[in-house]
């Protein structure tokens, strides 16, 4: 894996504001206004906010932070999808969600002034905005809506992790697979409302077995079941789902294809 270098600021490479040469344009307003941290900010600030931060793309398969590095810095995926994994003492990965456009990165380490938990790899060719932990904790201070917001983030995150352990300690794998499905084509949907590409899932299978806690041969044995059946289809790493209400109900355990 490739490793974005940071300076002391917590920006990414060479660094660029909004105005200079060579600068990313990118309208960011419309993205923070379907972020939780960002709901309720006033417009104009939310418009600072962006001119602030430092906008990059990098490369699948690069390094955006390592676990138990100190949380020097807050990003936001404005396109792309970022995967974190948590690396074993033993040397294993386990994949433990995928991030998507509007999603912040390294959110609750950084609120709560932890080191980040997990490593944080683009998972395909990806846009980041990021600032600088110090530079969020005075936004927090000044807003207070922000401040309100982290806290959110940081429970639901809670939730999030204790609801995932459930699932891999008592659900097959199949009710597993699909369950994380549905959470990334809802989770795109709402980033692209009405648009076909919200359902094609750009993820190898082998981050799909990851993330479900399995094998990659007992994945692609659960999706050739389904691409038979007309639920999904399969490609070179990205899987499309055709039909999400059956796929909802494997989730739910009723109907389950076999």
């Amino acid at each position: 894996m490739q490793r974005l270098m940071h300076d002391t600021r917590g920006n990414y490479g060479q660094v660029r504001g909004p105005g200079e040469s060579g600068a990313i344009q990118y309208d960011c307003v419309p993205m923070f206004g379907r972020s939780r941290f960002f709901q309720g900010v006033a417009p104009e600030l939310l418009r600072q906010l962006a001119a602030d931060g430092t906008r990059r793309r990098v490369a699948r398969d690069t390094e955006l932070f390592r676990q138990d590095d100190p949380s020097s810095t807050l990003l936001m995926i404005l396109e792309g999808n970022v995967k974190l994994i948590y690396l074993t003492p033993e040397g294993g990965q386990v994949v433990l969600g995928l991030q998507l456009p509007g999603d912040l990165v390294g959110c609750a380490a950084v609120f709560r002034k932890r080191p980040y938990p997990a490593t944080a790899v683009a998972a395909s060719d990806t846009l980041v905005i990021s600032w600088h932990a110090s530079y969020i904790f005075d936004a927090i201070a000044g807003i207070p809506q922000l401040s309100s917001n982290a806290l959110a983030i940081v429970s639901d995150r809670a939730d999030e992790f204790m609801s995932r352990m459930r699932e891999m300690a008592q659900e097959p794998v199949d009710r597993r697979l699909a369950r994380n499905l549905i959470r990334i084509v809802e989770k795109q949907a709402a980033v692209a409302p009405g648009e076909a590409e919200a359902r094609d899932i750009s993820m190898s299978r082998r981050d799909l077995a990851d993330l479900c806690g399995t094998t990659l041969f007992t994945v692609s044995r659960i999706l050739q079941v389904w691409e038979r059946a007309g639920i999904v289809q399969c490609g070179r790493r990205r899987v499309g789902v055709l039909n999400p209400d059956r796929l909802r109900g494997v989730a739910a355990g009723a109907g389950i294809v076999r």
